[in-house]
């Protein structure tokens, strides 16, 4: 791949890339263990560039078939590859058209994490999004943001005088209608699981309290509030509740 005197008569080099790995790699013998042989091969490559001071990147293929949580188990060959290298790189996308693709990393001297890139085919390079959690909040407060119920609900706020309102689905439903111009849910029932999905996030995002409560047939009642007020069911005589 390179030799001493190729690095000794070029000092500068540091990073040496082979693509893909399957190129420098000796034909498997019949009977020969393929993780012993896996290992040795890139255990040499190793020795090399420990030599020499260099860094060498292999360009490597996956396995079509996911296995299981573990994107490095996608890694085509024995696990000897990862265990033979010092750091370990697996890009995923979630579809074959998907703009942003994950970035997983593992090794011995860094830290394991996962980066969301986006490719830039006007200059055809990876560009960093961020961190996946990171991502992940941002994706999740934007589709929180846009949410028309959460429109509907921080709308309804803003037009009460204490900063409260009570309502069951079906007012709830038409409040939506009124105030988005679109359908907020197929049904009440529908409804209601999504404001379930919603109460923690109404609560971190906007301090927004909503609790509910038993109304018979009729569905259960829906009470919204703005920061710490406190909620007392008007069918019942119990005790306030958050």
């Amino acid at each position: 791949v390179c030799s001493s005197d190729l690095i000794q008569s070029h000092p500068d080099i540091k990073l040496i890339i082979i693509d893909t790995l399957q190129k420098i790699r000796s034909q498997s013998k019949l009977g020969n263990n393929v993780y012993q042989q896996d290992y040795a091969e890139i255990g040499a490559i190793k020795s090399f560039a420990d030599k020499h001071s260099v860094s060498v990147m292999f360009v490597h293929h996956l396995r079509k078939m996911k296995d299981g949580d573990d994107q490095f188990n996608m890694i085509s060959g024995s696990t000897a590859l990862m265990g033979a290298v010092d750091t370990s790189f697996v890009i995923t996308k979630k579809s074959r058209n998907d703009i942003n693709a994950t970035l997983h990393i593992t090794g011995r001297d860094i830290e394991s994490g996962e980066l969301i890139m986006r490719f830039n085919k006007a200059i055809c390079q990876w560009e960093l999004i961020g961190n996946a959690q990171d991502v992940a909040k941002q994706n999740e407060k934007s589709e929180y943001e846009n949410n028309l119920i959460v429109m509907t609900i921080k709308t309804l706020l803003d037009e009460s005088d204490n900063g409260t309102w009570t309502g069951n689905a079906k007012s709830l439903l038409e409040a939506g209608e009124r105030i988005t111009g679109l359908p907020l849910a197929s049904s009440s029932r529908s409804l209601n699981s999504t404001l379930k999905k919603l109460q923690k996030q109404l609560r971190e995002y906007d301090n927004i309290i909503y609790t509910n409560t038993p109304n018979g047939n009729a569905g259960p009642s829906h009470y919204f509030a703005v920061g710490a007020k406190k909620y007392r069911p008007q069918s019942t005589d119990t005790s306030d509740t958050d």
